[in-house]
């Protein structure tokens, strides 16, 4: 009886043992617990940790696995378990950091497969013939008349809460893709490569069904004493356009997925005084110029990086808070000339949203054919390892969230041509936290690059029109509109017709004063011809009171000039007109604030 009692006893110290001390005790027991449970893996030789990626092109799908021993291995695929293919995969070792992880990684490439397809996979080792579990995936389709949906995330790790609440997410809803922007696992290399292993392991339920595209961060970066930098992440994954392992001068890319071209950038390496750094740039700058010539089949341009190029001052302080920034100062006239609609990152962590913006300059407070770029920061997932809250309130913010019991993830949903909806959700209760539509259609560059012609869309437009108001007067303090052509045709400006032939009409240059009408405009009255002296002490008081406004002053000066006391102000009025002549219908202090055309006969 005591014999039975003594093993009772030693069975429930042996059950307290295996289910509550793992639970119970301190980090480093965790880290045992752990790696006893990564051992059941590795002795089996299983295929495991797999993921899919995009290849070249958004049909051609790469499976990426690993074993803990070298065994070479192939994927079986077809559209039904009856019709399969296979596809023999590459091997590499890991050697660096890599102790306690799956040493062995494979690489198959699925090519040339029929877009909006679905299919049926299996991993197997060849020679001992251990597989993994039949798993499916849908490629990315080519419909236009389909919208693309997408999941955007960053600074995601073990220790993020809601990491199996994400997974969930990924299955449940028809995402063709994951993309997550740096910090990955925190990091892939500890634990002598544990830690990135049991990452891909957790998140293999959705990585093996559909591709999980990821950005270089700060923490993919390994600081090995003359090691490798990117070790595990140049092996681990394998990424479009680049060799496999992919190189240090590989780590960026762009792939075109239904409406929009998306890029991806190594910002860790972006340095203009670096020749890696050079040469990124020179790929960026020559990928966004093709890119621009294909807007026709894929208008929406956006671009990926794991540092924020704004953000607001917080707990974790950046340089992107600051008024120079070396990353904005070499990317931001990048994507203000090719017209990049939006640039997503991660690093602090928090959800951020701006304003279109350039150059510190907000050109307006709604996304209705924004005329610069919108930045987003999406790095909320990472609230475990710091809550980034925030500081300060800039004025190009437009929304922001730092509450740490909401991880958040986003949701990019491109509809067609014209329309892109993100939202913004917490992973736990899949609550929105926020949304925006950006409706913009005019995709192309947003103009020249440069400080000359920056306005903001709230610096006033003064503008002198007859045809408003009939005396002389100060600017009257209230904004008016420019005339009832501009509420029928925004961004023009039509003179009356006078009931003769010729005649010009001015036309607003938008991408000039970077602005959108209706124009906030204070108008004032009747600048007769004879009376220029008059119309340049309105025009000059006004300016010493606001010298940064922009000023248009709009009427027929045939018969006299402002030249000589308004230096500044330049016509540009330069078609026929009557008998040859020139109209100078407008003076401005802007240059080529506006174009001309002549009337119709």
């Amino acid at each position: 009886m005591r014999g039975e009692k003594d093993l009772a006893l030693v069975f429930l110290v042996f059950s307290l043992f295996v289910f509550i001390l793992p639970i119970s005790l301190p980090r480093q027991v965790h880290l045992i617990y752990r790696r006893a449970l990564a051992n059941k893996f590795q002795d089996t030789n299983i295929p495991e940790q797999i993921h899919l990626s995009l290849g070249s092109q958004s049909n051609n799908i790469i499976v990426v696995w690993s074993t803990a021993e070298n065994e070479k291995g192939f994927v079986n695929y077809g559209t039904s378990v009856d019709k399969v293919s296979n596809s023999i995969s590459s091997t590499v070792e890991l050697k660096q950091n890599s102790e306690q992880a799956a040493k062995f990684i494979h690489r198959a490439e699925l090519k040339d497969l029929e877009p909006g397809g679905h299919y049926v996979y299996q991993v197997v080792s060849e020679n001992s013939g251990l597989k993994s579990d039949v798993f499916s995936f849908d490629v990315p389709h080519q419909d236009p008349q389909k919208p693309d949906v997408f999941l955007v995330t960053a600074d995601l790790g073990l220790r993020t809460k809601s990491l199996q609440f994400l997974v969930h997410e990924v299955l449940n809803y028809k995402y063709e893709t994951v993309f997550h922007i740096g910090d990955i696992a925190y990091n892939l290399d500890l634990e002598g490569g544990n830690t990135g292993d049991e990452f891909m392991r957790r998140i293999q339920k959705f990585t093996s069904r559909l591709p999980y595209m990821t950005t270089p961060g700060d923490h993919e970066r390994e600081i090995v004493h003359g090691g490798d930098t990117f070790y595990h992440y140049r092996h681990r994954f394998s990424m479009p356009n680049a060799p496999w392992p992919m190189t240090e001068e590989s780590l960026w890319y762009s792939i075109n997925i239904g409406h929009a071209h998306f890029i991806s950038i190594n910002t860790e390496s972006l340095n203009q005084d670096s020749a890696l750094g050079m040469k990124q740039l020179d790929w960026l700058r020559q990928d966004l110029l093709e890119a621009n010539m294909h807007r026709e089949f894929q208008p929406w341009i956006v671009v990926m990086g794991h540092k924020p190029m704004y953000c607001t001052k917080s707990v974790m302080e950046q340089i992107c808070d600051k008024d120079f920034s070396a990353l904005r100062d070499t990317l931001e006239d990048l994507f203000y000339e090719f017209g990049v609609d939006i640039y997503f990152s991660g690093h602090k962590h928090c959800y951020e949203r701006s304003w279109p913006l350039y150059q510190g300059k907000v050109f307006q407070n709604d996304y209705i054919n924004p005329m610069a770029p919108v930045y987003v920061i999406i790095g909320s997932m990472g609230y475990e390892y710091l809550i980034d809250k925030q500081r300060s309130d800039p004025h190009w913010l437009a929304f922001a969230s730092s509450d740490g019991t909401k991880e958040l993830f986003g949701r990019l949903i491109i509809h067609n041509s014209t329309s892109l909806f993100w939202s913004v959700h917490a992973a736990f209760t899949n609550e929105e936290v926020d949304k925006l539509w950006i409706i913009q259609k005019s995709h192309g560059s947003f103009g020249s690059p440069g400080p000359d012609l920056s306005v903001s869309s709230s610096t006033p437009i003064i503008v002198y029109s007859p045809a408003m108001l009939r005396s002389l007067r100060p600017p009257s303090p209230v904004p008016q509109t420019l005339s009832p052509t501009l509420k029928e045709e925004p961004g023009k400006l039509k003179p009356r017709k006078r009931g003769k032939k010729g005649g010009v009409r001015a036309r607003f240059r938008r991408r000039a004063f970077r602005i959108r009408p209706p124009l906030p405009a204070i108008v004032t009255g009747n600048p007769t011809l004879n009376r220029p002296k008059r119309i340049t002490n309105v025009v000059n008081k006004q300016r010493n009171k606001s010298p940064d406004n922009v000023v248009l002053i709009t009427r027929d000066f045939n018969q006299c000039t402002l030249s000589s006391s308004l230096p500044t102000f330049h016509q540009y009025i330069t078609c026929p007109t009557r008998n040859n002549k020139t109209m100078d219908l407008c003076y401005g202090n802007v240059e080529e604030g506006y174009k001309s055309t002549a009337l119709p006969p």
